[in-house]
């Protein structure tokens, strides 16, 4: 009976814990912009706005009641609110005289100003460190959670360093989170950093680790510079990095699709499946090696002496989503090896299957290359193979 009571108040526990933190979450979100009225006289009232975000927002005010007033204006009232606005006048509600008046209104923002234009040919640079390779997981209106979304996932180890992709003003951290998992329920756990860029767009950065952030809200940050690290917060199925780039439209924000630098310094556009490597000017070349890249003469040639173990054995090395196969031969003598698929999903070999090759005594020789036939979709694949003394032809 004990065991049970303390499961109860478990339960209420963790219960009253995630409405605290989505409390939290709603008022770091809503304390950004202020609507409200000052009496002035008796029967008028002046509307004023303060916002104190830095980053511009929308505000859009209407009334759900107004008996016996005049406004200053014709309804509903929308405008922008400047970053850093403590007290900008709106306009003016005045009862008319002798009348019984009431009132009732509402707001609603939106971050950044729709005027202006968002730059179409702005290099981003890959959101990591200088060096590293990570593989965008999911991509533009991906079938996961970027429906209608010009969004990129980019698969990361909880903890790994996340980098500025343009200079910018930091206007939104969220860090108080250490809840995620694989459904919606959770889509409002996330940690994120938003940044303001010189043109008018954001990006913003999402799942990072519970106190991930390196950055505050109203610092100046540079393009490569270390603002956070990764996790596993929100609506998340494992640990990654959520990128994105959005403009604001009229009362709402609209993801962008951004071109990226890659390691030789070309502009590019990220595809789902494929492995990238982040380039930051000025911080010298990078030894590059992608599995999509690979082909046969890479590998032309290749012999290594082994150790005499009377063992044939097949050593896969993977390289990203390509699987290099090496034969290893044990044995004292030269053997013909034969290689088939017993299960081939979506992939696609670099020589003609079945294989068959001569392979020389305690010698390891590369075979061939496997690879997704396409790297949007699952692929898997099983392996089978024979060896015997060549026959006296060969």
């Amino acid at each position: 009976m004990q065991n049970n009571c303390r499961f109860k108040i478990n339960i209420i526990t963790l219960l009253i814990a995630m409405l605290l933190i989505s409390s939290i979450s709603y008022a770091q979100q809503h304390d950004q912009v202020k609507v409200y009225y000052k009496q002035e006289k008796p029967g008028q009232f002046k509307f004023y706005a303060s916002n104190y975000s830095y980053a511009p927002y929308q505000i859009k005010v209407s009334f759900k009641r107004l008996k016996n007033m005049n406004l200053s204006l014709k309804l509903p009232y929308y405008n922008i609110i400047e970053s850093q606005t403590k007290e900008q006048y709106l306009f003016t509600a005045t009862a008319q005289e002798g009348q019984n008046y009431r009132f009732k209104y509402q707001y609603q923002y939106s971050i950044g100003d729709p005027r202006e234009t968002a730059s179409n040919d702005y290099k981003y640079l890959l959101p990591y460190q200088h060096g590293e390779k990570h593989k965008v997981t999911q991509g533009y209106n991906g079938s996961y959670s970027h429906q209608n979304t010009l969004a990129l996932d980019f698969a990361m180890d909880r903890g790994t360093p996340v980098t500025a992709a343009r200079g910018g003003k930091v206007v939104k951290v969220k860090e108080n989170s250490s809840i995620g998992g694989a459904s919606k329920v959770y889509n409002n756990y996330a940690n994120y950093i938003t940044i303001y860029h010189q043109d008018g767009t954001f990006a913003k950065y999402v799942h990072l680790k519970y106190k991930g952030a390196k950055v505050k809200e109203g610092e100046q940050v540079s393009a490569g510079d270390v603002i956070g690290y990764s996790g596993n917060t929100g609506w998340s199925q494992g640990p990654h990095l959520h990128f994105e780039v959005f403009k604001a439209v009229k009362m709402g924000a609209q993801t962008i699709a951004t071109n990226f630098l890659n390691y030789k310094q070309q502009s590019i556009n990220l595809k789902e499946g494929k492995y990238y490597y982040s380039y930051h000017p000025g911080q010298g070349s990078i030894n590059v090696q992608l599995g999509s890249k690979l082909n046969n003469q890479d590998y032309e040639g290749y012999s290594k002496s082994v150790l005499h173990t009377k063992q044939l054995t097949l050593e896969p090395k993977n390289i990203d989503e390509t699987v290099v196969l090496f034969i290893k031969n044990g044995y004292d003598q030269k053997l013909e090896v034969k290689i088939s698929f017993k299960r081939a999903i979506n992939i696609t070999t670099s020589k003609e299957i079945p294989f068959s090759m001569v392979v020389p005594e305690t010698t390891k020789v590369y075979a061939f290359l496997i690879k997704p036939q396409n790297y949007q979709k699952p692929w898997d694949y099983s392996i089978e193979y024979s060896y015997q003394l060549p026959s006296k032809t060969k």
